[in-house]
């Protein structure tokens, strides 16, 4: 349903369904990026920078990556081999704007459903799973040591840890 993601590419099958495939030369940058995330501990901004400095398309043939796609990415399962469908759902904004008087749609909102819900369908993997499960280590690493999640500058912030207390 909808777009392939970046590094698949969607196959028709001979009963009218599509199904993902990998599409290689998407799927070294994917690649990439991991490595740059668990090897290197290179943040999104990072990431989005050594990307366009390689001028390295985007997934709709643009030539900007921002952080906030490069995270889309590396937070997306299906890398791993599972694509989770149904992972959302419709709901009602939490705030509606009075000057739109006239609304088609009043579920304009998105929820993450509850992991029940989700159904996980295989796909060709990109990277393996040991590899997703230390970038999401190194994702949340990267969160703790960022400058808006500390509010004094500390030179060793978040590198040093007490052995008594931790």
């Amino acid at each position: 349903s909808g777009t392939a993601p970046y590094g698949y590419l969607h196959l028709k099958t001979d009963n009218d369904r599509t199904t993902l495939v990998v599409g290689e030369e998407e799927a070294r940058i994917v690649r990439q990026m991991y490595a740059w995330l668990i090897e290197d501990q290179a943040s999104l901004r990072q990431i989005a920078i050594k990307l366009n400095d390689r001028c390295v398309p985007t997934s709709r043939g643009g030539s900007r990556w921002l952080p906030s796609t490069v995270g889309k990415i590396l937070n997306n399962e299906v890398y791993a081999g599972i694509l989770n469908f149904r992972r959302t759902e419709a709901v009602e904004p939490k705030t509606r704007h009075e000057y739109r008087a006239y609304r088609k749609y009043s579920k304009t909102g998105r929820r993450i459903r509850s992991n029940e819900d989700w159904i996980a369908i295989p796909v060709p993997a990109i990277i393996a799973r040991d590899t997703w499960d230390r970038a999401q280590q190194q994702l949340q690493a990267n969160s703790g040591r960022a400058k808006r999640n500390c509010r004094r500058q500390y030179l060793l912030r978040s590198l040093l840890v007490c052995g008594k207390c931790g």
